[in-house]
């Protein structure tokens, strides 16, 4: 027999040991199946939880800059486009304003000297869009819990520009400062 009177597996392995490790390798399966849904935003992390759902929404302005961008990249942004996380395709906001300056980098002349100039054809934007969320003591939250901190890089993408650009600021929009 396969399963002997002492409920052993083969005369060797209780099916009660078996039934314990099978559980422990279920639950590390299922917590690193968690873990990696969390890190790709498809799940909430606990600390968004701290957005409280009674208290109404408002509009913030979340600034993201691009350097070095080139001229057909700038051409194809424009005021009103929707922009949405690329990583997760999760809708952000909209774009308001987008500020175009010569993009300026260091530029090594042929006699070896350095100098900080701007570059042909090359432009930092900067891209104000309009996203509608919470501000909690962690920080601002959209509406799909997509978390905007000063410093981060965040993949975005409209309708013809997939980047990359880094936030820059990240304001509540009063009237006061309405875009």
């Amino acid at each position: 027999m396969i399963i002997d009177e002492k409920g052993k597996l083969f005369g060797k392995v209780s099916i009660i040991d078996i039934a314990v490790i099978l559980v422990i390798v279920v639950s590390i399966i299922g917590g690193i199946v968690v873990y990696k849904n969390i890190e790709q935003g498809k799940i909430a992390p606990s600390e968004s939880a701290l957005i409280n759902h009674n208290s109404a929404l408002g509009d913030a302005c979340v600034e993201f800059e691009l350097s070095n961008v080139r001229e057909i990249t700038k051409n194809f942004l424009s005021v009103g486009d929707r922009v949405y996380s690329a990583e997760t395709d999760k809708f952000l906001g909209e774009i308001t304003k987008i500020d175009s300056t010569p993009y300026k980098d260091t530029i090594t002349g042929t006699d070896g000297t350095m100098v900080f100039a701007p570059v042909p054809e090359r432009y930092t934007l900067t891209l104000s869009v309009k996203v509608s969320g919470q501000q909690t003591q962690k920080g601002f939250f959209s509406v799909e819990n997509t978390h905007f901190a000063v410093g981060d890089s965040m993949p975005i993408k409209t309708e013809t520009v997939e980047t990359t650009p880094t936030i820059k600021r990240v304001y509540m929009i009063t009237e006061n400062n309405d875009n």
